[in-house]
């Protein structure tokens, strides 16, 4: 097992997520209200794209099928239930910001899961030599 490549990885990780809460400067309600709403207009609805292959949209529901509970996970331990907040209304700002959290946590994910496959000797990762 390369140790040096798995934990170059994991620091990777590390650093990629707590990047995403930087990203959101309102309540925590809202970020969490955003995520969830695109999650559910995506496995819902999202099955034909203009100009997106079948491969493409395939690629973008399965980003959002692991990333979508790491996105919320930066925000969750924020919510404070006894403060009653309306749902934010969702502009094209808070859906491109959405959408973007949860495929960058979706790509963190698959990283993470690559680091496991290693950890079972099902994968070999290796530092790419400089040539």
């Amino acid at each position: 097992m390369s140790e040096k490549a798995s934990q170059l990885i994991k620091e990777i990780i590390q650093t990629e997520n707590a990047k995403i809460k930087e990203t959101f400067s309102g309540p925590a309600y809202h970020a969490v209200q955003h995520i969830l709403r695109r999650l559910d207009f995506i496995i819902l609805f999202y099955n034909d794209a203009p100009g997106k292959t079948e491969d493409e949209i395939e690629e973008l529901r399965e980003f959002y099928n692991y990333g979508w509970a790491p996105a919320l996970k930066p925000f969750y331990n924020d919510l404070n239930i006894h403060i009653f907040e309306p749902f934010p209304e969702m502009f094209k700002e808070a859906i491109n910001w959405a959408d973007g959290v949860i495929q960058f946590s979706g790509h963190i994910a698959f990283l993470n899961q690559l680091v496991e496959y290693e950890k079972a000797d099902l994968i070999k990762l290796e530092i790419p030599k400089k040539k």
